[in-house]
């Protein structure tokens, strides 16, 4: 399993797949283009940034939701790989979500754009705490220093 500071996995990779470590890797430069998170105020500001806030379309009685077009197009196709990977490894958690999504009759392209978004939270919520843990540490370091 690989995780992000041990805390919060992201997602299971087969070791043995070299293909999958590259593509983590690839979701961990996408992450560093994004900068502090804190300079995001809300999840819905993230998701909309890396282009996994939903749409909405509406025309006469029909209300419906896509993806939208515009935000970090790699960091967006980051997510995706990462979301593809759970769907696919039947115990993950990304798949008991997608799996509740198909339940609650959503077509599988909406559970996928929910599970996306669902991952863009996640991946906000580590990088604010891991920011805070770092603030923190810098912050004791100096204490000690003086």
């Amino acid at each position: 399993m690989i995780s992000r500071g041990n805390r919060y996995p992201l997602y299971v990779v087969d070791t043995r797949r070299s293909s999958q470590i590259r593509r983590f890797q690839q979701l961990d430069s996408a992450i560093g283009r994004t900068g502090r998170a804190s300079r995001f105020p809300t999840a819905a500001a993230y998701a909309n940034y890396n282009g996994s806030a939903p749409v909405q379309i509406a025309s006469a009685d029909t209300d419906r939701h896509r993806l939208s077009r515009y935000g970090d197009r790699q960091l967006n196709s980051a997510l995706y790989t990462v979301a593809m990977v759970q769907i696919r490894m039947p115990a993950s958690a990304g798949r008991a979500y997608f799996d509740k999504k198909i339940a609650e009759g959503k077509k599988p392209a909406a559970a996928r754009r929910s599970l996306k978004r669902h991952l863009s939270d996640h991946v906000w919520r580590i990088m604010l705490a891991d920011e805070r843990h770092r603030r923190r540490t810098d912050e004791d370091q100096s204490d000690r220093a003086a």
